[in-house]
């Protein structure tokens, strides 16, 4: 990655003008110190300017622009992609979950899978791909993933558990609820209460997580709403 290259380029130059000054043992902790902050600053300016222009797309998708968004979301990965780790896996999460929303399936799968494993959201709707195909155990396999990485997410738990309920797989649901329970803590009552319900061989219900819940079309909204930009907050790393 550039940023990376570009500090390491800095921290060298240090060293050898250093080294020939003072000698080696003087010119280690000066080089490892412009390397760090080089780094640093490198990173900031340029997750800076990512938020700067992810709010340009969050405006289109406001003006329900979103073709456009996602024209200014090819062209700020393919741009950036090569500056810092992991930009590139991060805006094809974003891509892959705009076009989930509108249920263009087939064009958001593949960006879906090359989207970042901390993008809750772009790894939720991936597994929910699987969960419409019944392919159950690939789905078990990216929900575990997601909630590796994001635990902290009641909504991706409950997600989990709502598609093990609907495919009558309602000892597991109970399973995952129980786990998110350790894991989420008081964060998300809803989490105690589905997994009453469940327990109770009652519906597991999704409806109170709000907007939230219906980007993922596991329930019908007669139209889905844009203007929160849920999926194209950039996720900082």
């Amino acid at each position: 990655m550039i940023i990376l290259f570009i500090s390491l380029i800095l921290s060298l130059f240090v060293f050898i003008l250093i080294y020939f000054i003072l000698g080696l043992i003087a010119s280690i902790f000066p080089s490892v110190l412009i390397f760090i902050l080089s780094y640093i600053f490198l990173s900031k300016f340029i997750s800076k300017r990512l938020e700067k222009l992810m709010f340009s797309v969050q405006k289109e998708l406001q003006k329900q622009n979103v073709d456009y968004g996602i024209k200014l979301l090819m062209n700020i990965r393919d741009k950036y992609s090569k500056w810092q780790f992991f930009t590139k896996r991060m805006i094809n999460g974003q891509i892959g979950s705009i076009y989930y929303m509108k249920h263009e399936y087939i064009k958001a799968k593949p960006y879906l899978e090359m989207s970042f494993s901390k993008h809750w959201i772009a790894q939720g709707m991936l597994a929910i791909l699987y969960f419409k195909k019944k392919q159950y155990i690939k789905m078990n396999i990216i929900f575990e993933r997601a909630v590796k990485y994001s635990s902290k997410q009641g909504l991706l738990w409950s997600v989990w558990a709502y598609c093990l309920f609907r495919a009558g797989k309602n000892e597991e649901a109970i399973k995952i609820l129980l786990r998110a329970q350790k894991k989420v803590g008081n964060a998300d009552y809803r989490i105690q209460q589905n997994l009453i319900n469940l327990q109770n061989k009652k519906k597991i219900k999704m409806k109170s997580y709000g907007e939230q819940w219906y980007q993922f079309n596991l329930e019908s909204l007669s139209k889905l709403n844009y203007k929160k930009g849920s999926t194209v907050k950039f996720y900082k790393h």
